[in-house]
């Protein structure tokens, strides 16, 4: 008798955010589903982003490199993958 596979264990876990980034200081607010990232950074040389990038990383306790931003890259509402 075959048992069936209920799980791979080889896909990773992913978990899709929608992020809305807004001016101020550093910090993170759970709010309807999505998160909304408070930064001082500026806009300029995608650095804005890539504090998006390294706060989410820490809110989820997972490397930067685990963080993806996969819609929104010049706008405030951004879809982040986590793995």
């Amino acid at each position: 008798m075959r048992i069936p596979v209920l799980y791979n264990f080889r896909i990773p876990h992913k978990l899709i955010v929608t992020v809305v980034v807004k001016k101020g200081d550093e910090k993170i607010i759970e709010k309807d589903g999505q998160l909304e990232v408070h930064t001082n950074v500026p806009l300029q040389n995608n650095m804005a982003n890539r504090d998006v990038i390294r706060q989410v990383s820490e809110y989820y306790h997972v490397r930067s490199e685990q963080v993806k931003i996969i819609r929104g890259f010049k706008s405030r509402r951004k879809t982040i993958k986590v793995l």
